[in-house]
């Protein structure tokens, strides 16, 4: 009898003592295997067992750490199969979903193959690498459907070493599952029941007890793609769901999970089946410690070669933002978009990013003895705006004020100015599309009218159509999002007509205001017999490196503070050099033409010169196509709390990582996690 795919076959019983004489050296592999398993839990186990549950919710690894869940393949973005890679095999387990363990990894089962696939249970097709659900029994790859052996922990390999002889001799591939906490052995890739019925009177004549074992819409399988074979299947209902840990081979580097992206991921992947009424898919997510999953953040939101105390900031400020959201979706903490945080793995991970995390190690920023929700985007585009503006509702949130940022070179910036046109039909279009469907016809006014509270974000915005429909829309993130601009920091005006821009500033005289350069020739200065280029003959001030660099500016001011790309240095070797944002500013002495230290070494106080804040406004002429309306704007994203940009501008100025933080996010302190949560 020829039984379903794969020409899978049954043979008359074997002979008990033929397969016990036979599988001697199976039964030695198998055990080999099991102490393997063993020893391979031992190590595994470590970040993951031994888990707190305190009452704050936050879950502890037994080295103190944070555990957190981040979202990587999640509602309508799941696939049918996820494939993924780690050099030497996998340790296959479940994690806790719930309780005072979640989180927990427990090993189950070891393999050493390279590459698997976690897939739906289901019967599959496949094209290329691929994987899909079929009904149809000629497209299916791998069958969903088996005969299953009860088994044990103890038994399981016992049992795949007992009858390999047989397996094999039926063209049959047998592999281990856990199902709903019970341990059993299931034969065949069978695409129906009528087909694991017969196998199952097969495996019954020979001998050995067995059942008929389905799809099941909460399991999962993890199988080899380049063979097709399953390799483990899963099932843990709600309560649990499939893990794999990476296989550590002695005397290497650690060891990471691959993506197909070929991202690098620590900790442990969660595979969870995914379902409503049109998806059926896996959910993917990241279970890992906090500081290596802020070390993932740090590189994808602000780079890896931003000064030092800019990212010793971010760390913080993403930490921070990380335990203030954790469980923000349902089914994991954070996600790994701009929606939550940017985080893509180990890619980008250098030696920068690690010293700027470690040495910020349990850092958080605490507002009124809560850990605030240190939110930040690109950039702000001369000032921020409070979270109660863009968003309503300060009550707590106070930290999270308007700053004037006059130190932001936002027109370097990426998107930091930009443009956005819309014809008045469009702009109808856009904004009935949004849900304000009074409007009627093409828009004929757009009228600012009123900003948010110090700060030049639009807070309150009208439009009236041709028929005098009108509507009025509040709150800078909002309006953001319903023009689809890139920020709320803008002017608004029809094409060829005068738009107003408002500025905040500070009074003249305060150091990282002075950002004018010379068009003055540069000449050679000599400070004990080392040369340094002057953009005046006179070589005011100058700035000393150290023993083998020296750097000026363009007027003999501190324009260094502003724009290190136009300081000029000549180098002891007579190379001239333009690019000064790799240094360390916070190590500048300054220096007389004499060679003399300056009496005055120290960077502004930021409290006090933001109390110097001058509001002006300027004119420019909107520029596009006649009859259009045009949004010219600065900054990139909701403009809350710290720019990204203005935090490294402040770094090249020499500012510290806590004067960042806490200019940004106003009446915050810097504090360990272990502190706040102390009873």
């Amino acid at each position: 009898m020829k039984l379903s795919h794969k020409n899978q076959k049954t043979a008359s019983k074997p002979k008990k003592h033929l397969l016990r004489d036979k599988t001697f050296w199976a039964r030695v592999l198998a055990l080999f295997l099991c102490i393997l398993m063993v020893l391979g839990a031992a190590a595994v186990l470590i970040p993951f067992l031994g888990m707190k549950t305190y009452g704050t919710g936050y879950t502890f690894t037994e080295d103190g750490d944070l555990s957190v869940c981040i979202g990587l393949m999640y509602a309508d973005g799941v696939t049918v199969g996820f494939e993924t890679r780690a050099d030497h095999g996998f340790t296959i387990g479940y994690v806790e979903n719930t309780g005072d363990n979640k989180n927990q990894f427990t090993q189950l089962w070891v393999t050493d193959h390279p590459l698997v696939s976690v897939t739906c249970d289901y019967n599959l097709a496949k094209n290329n690498m691929t994987y899909s659900l079929t009904d149809s029994a000629s497209a299916t790859v791998i069958g969903g459907w088996h005969v299953q052996i009860p088994a044990t922990a103890e038994t399981v390999a016992a049992i795949l070493s007992d009858y390999a002889l047989f397996f094999s001799q039926n063209d049959l591939h047998a592999f281990p599952a856990s199902i709903d906490g019970e341990w059993v052995v299931r034969v065949g890739q069978l695409t129906d029941e009528a087909s694991a019925g017969g196998l199952r009177e097969v495996m019954a004549a020979a001998g050995i007890g067995c059942t008929i074992a389905g799809p099941s819409s909460t399991a999962v399988t993890v199988l080899d793609p380049e063979t097709d074979q399953i390799l483990f299947e899963y099932d843990g209902g709600a309560a649990r769901s499939l893990g794999l840990f990476p296989q550590q081979k002695a005397g290497q580097d650690t060891a990471y999970l691959i993506t197909p992206a070929r991202n690098a991921y620590a900790g442990v992947f969660k595979y969870t089946r995914y379902r409503t009424g049109t998806i059926d898919g896996v959910a993917v997510t990241n279970v890992l410690k906090l500081e290596e999953y802020i070390e993932g953040v740090v590189p994808y939101e602000i780079g890896n070669s931003w000064p030092a105390e800019v990212m010793r900031a971010f760390a913080i400020a993403a930490r921070s933002y990380a335990i203030s959201m954790m469980g923000r979706h349902a089914t994991f903490d954070l996600c790994n978009s701009t929606c939550c945080q940017v985080y893509k793995g180990r890619n980008r991970v250098n030696e920068a990013v690690h010293d700027a995390v470690s040495a910020t190690k349990g850092l958080i920023l605490l507002y009124n003895g809560k850990i605030a929700r240190t939110v930040y985007s690109s950039s702000a585009g001369g000032t921020t705006v409070s979270s109660a503006d863009a968003w309503g509702g300060s009550v707590g949130y106070e930290y999270l004020s308007a700053v004037v940022t006059p130190w932001e070179k936002y027109e370097e910036c990426a998107n930091g100015t930009w443009t956005a046109e819309y014809s008045p039909y469009e702009l109808y279009q856009r904004l009935y599309a949004q849900g304000y469907t009074n409007l009627t016809s093409s828009i004929r006014s757009v009228v600012i009218d009123q900003l948010a509270e110090n700060s030049s974000y639009v807070y309150q915005i009208t439009v009236t159509d041709n028929k005098g429909n009108q509507a009025t829309i509040k709150r800078s993130d909002k309006i953001r999002t319903v023009f689809g601009l890139k920020s709320a920091n803008f002017s608004v005006g029809l094409a060829g007509e005068k738009v107003t821009i408002v500025d905040y500033t500070l009074k003249d005289g305060d150091v990282f205001m002075k950002t004018e350069s010379s068009s003055t020739p540069p000449s050679l200065v000599t400070i004990g017999g080392i040369h340094a280029l002057s953009a005046n003959e006179e070589g005011d001030t100058v700035v000393d490196l150290g023993e083998s660099i020296f750097a000026v500016n363009g007027d003999g001011e501190i324009e260094i503070f502003t724009d290190l790309t136009k300081a000029a240095v000549l180098t002891e070797n007579g190379m001239i050099n333009t690019d000064l944002t790799e240094l360390d500013l916070s190590k500048f002495t300054y220096v007389d033409n004499e060679g003399e230290a300056a009496a005055d070494n120290e960077l502004p106080d930021m409290k006090q010169a933001l109390t110097n804040v001058i509001r002006t406004e300027r004119t420019v002429i909107a520029d596009g196509t006649p009859g259009n309306f045009v949004f010219i704007g600065r900054g990139w994203g909701h403009g809350v709390g710290m720019s990204q940009y203005g935090a490294m501008y402040l770094a090249k100025l020499g500012y510290d990582a806590e004067t960042i933080l806490t200019t940004y996010y106003t009446g915050t302190t810097i504090t360990p996690l272990s502190e706040f949560l102390k009873p």
